[in-house]
């Protein structure tokens, strides 16, 4: 049964040749119990075609005979080759926080935020939005400011779509900033009209 051989290689620079085992993908079975195999080192199996493969051990994994079965390990491993292939993928860790934060990797970004927020917080978010965008324009960022206090002020009532209109002759001329908050915002016009 144990038709293949491998030779342990310890960090410390031992060497151990003939170890008969089984070799699958992800597991070596080995039968001598009194093998010191550990986390770490490392099996090398000759192909017949002259390659070494080399795996590492990441446990173990002794059995303690039972019932006719004598002790062995089934020694997790990996193929080092294998993981050489797959770490030299590249990798990116994106951070993104905000409303609307998006990605984009060699590609042209023509989405449209659509914010869902409670009512208090779209306004919030929209004041911030404002002194953000126009900090540069101090007179336009104050009456756009007043605009969405009276908006946020009529909430739910029939001054809304009149504040709106306001808000939105206000905003004409920095649409881009307020763009994102108008789908939400017009949500609120169908709760104003009583």
């Amino acid at each position: 049964m144990m038709k293949d051989r491998v030779r342990l290689l310890k960090p410390g620079g031992q060497r151990i040749d003939g170890i008969k085992c089984v070799v699958a993908p992800d597991t070596i079975v080995i039968d001598d119990e009194k093998l010191q195999l550990e986390e770490g080192d490392l099996l090398e199996r000759d192909l017949p075609n002259g390659l070494v493969e080399t795996y590492q051990v990441l446990d173990s994994g002794f059995h303690q005979g039972r019932g006719g079965i004598p002790s062995h390990y089934q020694a997790s491993v990996r193929k080092l080759s294998r993981i050489v292939a797959n770490e030299s993928r590249a990798s990116f860790v994106i951070n993104m926080s905000g409303h609307g934060s998006r990605v984009n990797v060699n590609s042209h970004d023509a989405s449209n935020n659509s914010l869902a927020l409670a009512d208090a917080a779209i306004f919030r978010s929209l004041t911030d939005a404002i002194v953000q965008g126009l900090s540069e324009d101090p007179n336009s960022r104050d009456r756009l400011l007043r605009a969405v206090s009276e908006l946020e002020g009529a909430v739910g009532t029939p001054r809304f779509i009149d504040r709106y209109q306001a808000f939105i002759a206000t905003a004409a001329n920095h649409i881009s900033i307020v763009a994102p908050f108008l789908p939400e915002l017009t949500k609120l016009l169908t709760g104003s009209s009583a």
